[in-house]
């Protein structure tokens, strides 16, 4: 399996889509996004194009596997710097939610969860929900609404939580340095 293939599924995982959805949203089958995954063949670029595009991924994470796998959305900043004091309070009440949210599932789950790790994937969270549902912070009460429906699928929400702490867990751990180990005579 190439890397590419790799990057593919794990970028579909992290989105947290199944094969199906996925596969519909860059308008091929399923049968073929499988095979895609699993190496069996490439992606036309136009498709990757594409991904990059509707998930705005960078291509060069995609391709080569460098760098970040989302790149910084400039709608998201420039929103965020234009709204009103108000608005910015709700989202700052979104984003708690998220936060008392994602504590209790990942510390239960957890016995050495970090207050880092938490935030680290409230903010995941928050971020993808706020791109995935094309939001950008542009109406606070839709965002509350769209937690409250994840929290109602509270089975599917703990385990979206868990996955993500775990997958910035590991982010974390390939970051450290190796230490070397030492030989003894």
């Amino acid at each position: 399996m190439t890397t590419e293939n790799k990057r593919i599924k794990e970028l579909r995982q992290t989105l947290g889509l199944t094969l199906q959805i996925f596969a519909d949203s860059i308008d091929v089958s399923k049968q073929y996004l499988s095979r895609v995954e699993n190496g069996l063949t490439d992606l036309s670029k136009e498709k990757i194009y594409l991904i990059s595009q509707k998930y705005n991924v960078s291509a060069d994470w995609l391709l080569l596997g460098l760098g970040n796998m989302f790149l910084p959305d400039e709608r998201i900043q420039e929103n965020f710097f234009d709204k009103s004091i108000n608005e910015f309070t709700n989202l700052i009440d979104i984003y708690n939610q998220y936060l008392l949210a994602v504590c209790p599932i990942v510390e239960k789950n957890y016995d050495d969860a970090t207050m880092e790790g938490i935030i680290e994937t409230a903010n995941y969270l928050f971020f993808q929900d706020c791109i995935n549902e094309e939001v950008f912070y542009s109406n606070p009460v839709k965002m509350k609404d769209i937690l409250k429906s994840k929290m109602e699928k509270s089975e599917d929400f703990q385990i979206k939580v868990i996955g993500t702490y775990y997958f910035k867990l590991t982010q974390r751990e390939e970051m450290k340095p190796k230490k070397k180990s030492k030989l003894h005579n």
